[in-house]
């Protein structure tokens, strides 16, 4: 399996050993969902701050020393991983489920940007290597309502994935959904830790809508370029 450079870095031991410390010392109740508050730092950034990686579909590892990284508005993402082992990822979706699913889109059923096919594919990769589902550590961030006149794509991205875990009969270790902050993640699978930064609006055009709209429209240049085999994890 490739690498993701968006999401993923490794050799990052010093940053896991503070995140690690920060998730243990810092709680935050999350504004939306079920299970414990999410771990989770309460720093703010503003939303061009830094250097944020493009948005990836999903993300696997089994490196100790590996830190998945992504930037959510309106969109969720599921951290998952066996606690046994540390192999875990992370998805990152941009709407709850495929429309050719309902009967009116045919052809990218597969797209991983639909939750219903985003949180099936990381599940079953971690299932694959022997975790049971009920061992499954699943946590659980975005579905702000962030997209300016379009305050219901974060809410029912946030319904869904709650309703999916209820329907599947999993458990959620932690949840910050909603609200109205886009987030930035970063999650360390053999840990299970996170730290999560909520990002200020900006009004230089730097923001999280900016991001999620380049993330959607590379999402539908990959569609119309390839068939059903879409690589998503080349460097």
């Amino acid at each position: 399996m490739g690498q993701s450079t968006d999401l993923c870095r490794l050799g990052a031991l010093r940053f896991a050993r503070s995140l690690r410390h920060e998730a243990q010392s810092a709680h935050s109740r999350a504004p939306h969902g079920p299970g414990r508050p999410a771990e989770a730092s309460d720093e703010r950034q503003d939303a061009g701050q830094g250097h944020p990686r493009a948005a990836r579909e999903m993300q696997l590892s089994n490196d100790p020393d590996a830190l998945l990284v992504t930037t959510l508005g309106s969109c969720v993402s599921a951290c998952v991983r066996d606690p046994r082992t540390g192999y875990g990822g992370m998805n990152h979706f941009m709407l709850p489920l495929s429309r050719d699913d309902l009967g009116t889109w045919g052809g990218v059923s597969r797209s991983l940007r639909y939750g219903n096919h985003a949180m099936e594919s990381l599940i079953n990769q971690i299932l694959r290597t022997g975790c049971a589902r009920q061992a499954l550590e699943i946590k659980l961030f975005g579905g702000g309502n962030v997209m300016q006149g379009r305050t219901d794509i974060g809410h029912n991205n946030a319904r869904f994935v709650l309703e999916y875990i209820e329907n599947e009969a999993l458990k959620v270790a932690a949840a910050d959904l909603g609200g109205m902050n886009a987030r930035r993640i970063y999650y360390a699978p053999a840990t299970g830790s996170v730290k999560r930064l909520l990002l200020r609006r900006r009004q230089d055009g730097h923001t999280v809508q900016d991001i999620e709209k380049n993330y959607q429209q590379r999402l539908q240049i990959l569609e119309e370029d390839t068939d059903d085999n879409i690589e998503l994890f080349a460097d």
